[in-house]
């Protein structure tokens, strides 16, 4: 535990002393100042807690996809606050990057829900139960996001292809409705070619292997999880099993594997011990 909690704190002080948090902050207040431009026009069409649950889902979604992204990949830079080819704990340096991102998350998303709270705090929580499908959801997604990313962007091949696809997977994700519908529009035209299946196959893959977090948005406009317990269920899953593959193969980085090393360090100290004898 101490070590995750020495983790978190170096990932949190390294994430807020790099200038690539100042983008951080600018989306948090091009939130905040949307937010407050279109405020009135949803007051008057009196859908404001549907807009505002959208607006803040999509800012947890950009946020949780610009902070992870660079988390992921500063770890692989020269510039990293930490070398992870020489890191003895990686499992802790995962988690202890996850939970600093999550940490960051919460902090950029605050602004926007204060300023909503203060200006119209009907619009933010129209019940309790909107209030906790919204705040629920809202962490889901930023998780789902910061899963993804640790996985594809930082934690597999040097390459930025593997970022390219974290962004194409959480972009799925995003709109996991409309995935079928453009496929088949794509291939409508050929001839020979059986659109609809080939639409209805991808469709059904993007439903399987992105997280759900087009269903997330919509149950937080609606305010309730009636029909979205599957959803619910999927995002988590896919969130826990990204985490925990990344986890396996952080554990292998390095010439050895955590067990190979402990047993060479074994072996060393030995070798040194032994040759402290004879010397003797």
């Amino acid at each position: 535990m101490s070590e995750l909690s020495s983790r978190f704190r170096g990932a949190f002080k390294s994430h807020f002393t790099a200038w690539s948090v100042v983008w951080d902050v600018l989306c948090s207040v091009a939130a905040v100042y949307l937010i407050h431009r279109n405020l009135p026009h949803w007051l008057d069409r009196g859908d404001a807690p549907q807009n505002m649950a959208l607006y803040l889902s999509l800012a947890a979604l950009a946020m949780g996809c610009l902070v992870s992204y660079r988390r992921a990949n500063g770890l692989r830079t020269e510039g990293s606050w930490v070398r992870p080819g020489e890191e003895e704990h990686h499992v802790a340096l995962l988690f202890g990057e996850v939970l600093a991102s999550l940490a960051v998350i919460g902090l950029l998303l605050v602004p926007p829900v204060v300023y909503a709270a203060v200006q119209a705090p009907a619009a933010l929580a129209p019940s309790a139960a909107g209030a906790l499908v919204l705040g629920v959801n809202t962490a889901l997604i930023a998780l789902a996001s910061t899963a993804v990313f640790f996985l594809l962007s930082g934690y597999t091949l040097g390459s930025e292809g593997y970022s390219v696809f974290a962004w194409v997977v959480v972009v799925l994700g995003f709109s996991r409705s409309e995935v079928a519908e453009r496929v088949t529009e794509g291939f409508a035209s050929l001839p020979m070619v059986p659109a609809s299946a080939i639409g209805s196959a991808v469709g059904l893959l993007s439903r399987i292997f992105t997280p759900p977090i087009e269903e997330l948005i919509k149950s937080s406009m609606a305010g309730s999880w009636t029909g979205s317990g599957l959803f619910l269920a999927q995002c988590a899953l896919i969130s826990a099993f990204a985490l925990c593959l990344s986890a396996v193969i952080v554990s292998r980085w390095g010439k050895y594997s955590r067990r190979e090393r402990r047993e060479v360090r074994a072996q060393e100290r030995a070798t040194a011990s032994s040759g402290g004898v004879g010397a003797a």
